[in-house]
């Protein structure tokens, strides 16, 4: 995410916003395209958000009318998809984002 190693250009938004980061081969027990991955992710994020974790006091799912947090996945393949299905059942509004149409008109979001 940051180009020749330049961190100015990140640190602001760094300021705002929670970032995960889950990657398809990081599970031990799965294959490189591990969903579990994506799911675990997508639920560390939102243990983070929370107040009593360090985090900004965002609830993902949103409590009494206010909307959901937003989220932002990065790549429909397997772990974006099993990540997008998580924040999405957790009331989340997910914003998905791919360089490869198909994934995206597979994808539900």
């Amino acid at each position: 995410m940051v180009g020749n190693g330049d961190q100015s250009g990140i640190e602001g938004w760094c300021d705002f916003f929670l970032y995960t980061f889950t990657a398809e081969d990081s599970h031990r027990y799965g294959s490189p395209n591990c969903e579990v991955a994506g799911k675990l992710g997508a639920l560390m994020g939102a243990y983070h958000l929370l107040s009593i974790n360090g985090g900004m006091g965002k609830l993902i799912s949103g409590i009494g009318g206010a909307p959901g947090a937003k989220a932002l996945v990065i790549g429909a393949g397997i772990v974006g998809e099993a990540a997008t299905e998580v924040l999405t059942a957790l009331g989340a509004q997910v914003t998905v984002m791919d360089i490869n149409t198909w994934n995206l008109k597979t994808i539900e979001a």
